[in-house]
């Protein structure tokens, strides 16, 4: 039996890709940029953040990438009211909460701004901590999940992360613990099942709901 659940953030939890594309649009538009839907989002967002900004046409060499990235995050927050959490949420913490199952919450979004946001989601209450990064820029995922390990004392094998991207694959396999993907439109479908191919210990599965039955 699990002793650890970790929960990703963005996408896993909350459900926010729409947000992130239409907070994106302007930033291009005002570059004179190519404009993406939520399928070209879906093929080109990937982490390290930077290298999403390159994929995207943006001049990182004469434009300092934090000048974007704190414009799109300027805007993101002004619109992120607009996404709520994935349905089924809420039931499958509660459900591992009553299971006596710890559950945490990791993202490579600001402390802070995690915080606020999983508060204004009601789900403190639900949930044993909040891990986040110092900054706005999408990097330090895995040094945050290596100090939630350290922190919390509990073995790998008795861990599981559950999240929406290929880095989130990475970051289980970097801990050494079981990984479940729950396609968000983060990422697509077909890149997601191409690295889950190339990797061990990683199931993809469609709804939330089907948590229970998996982790016991």
């Amino acid at each position: 039996m699990y002793k650890l659940i970790i929960w990703d953030w963005n996408g896993t939890l909350l459900d926010d890709a729409h947000v992130c594309v239409g907070t994106m649009n302007p930033l291009l538009q005002s570059r004179n940029l190519q404009l993406i839907n939520e399928d070209r989002y879906a093929e080109l967002f990937t982490f390290p953040v930077r290298e999403y900004y390159k994929l995207l046409g943006f001049d990182l060499i004469n434009e300092d990438f934090a000048v974007p990235a704190m414009e799109f995050m300027q805007q993101y927050i002004a619109s992120i009211g607009e996404a709520g959490l994935r349905e089924g949420s809420k039931d499958v913490i509660k459900y591992f909460r009553h299971a006596g199952i710890s559950q945490l919450i990791l993202s490579a979004m600001e402390q802070k701004l995690l915080e606020q946001l999983v508060n204004d989601h009601g789900l403190p209450s639900l949930i044993d901590g909040v891990y986040g990064i110092t900054d706005h820029f999408g990097q330090g995922k895995t040094e945050a999940a290596m100090r939630l390990m350290a922190e919390r004392q509990i073995a790998s094998k008795n861990t599981i992360l559950i999240g929406d991207t290929i880095h989130d694959m990475e970051v289980a396999e970097t801990l050494g613990c079981k990984c479940i993907i729950i396609p968000s439109g983060h990422q697509s479908l077909q890149r997601l099942e191409k690295e889950v191919e190339r990797r061990a210990g990683i199931r993809i599965i469609a709804h939330l709901s089907e948590l229970p039955e998996i982790i016991y």
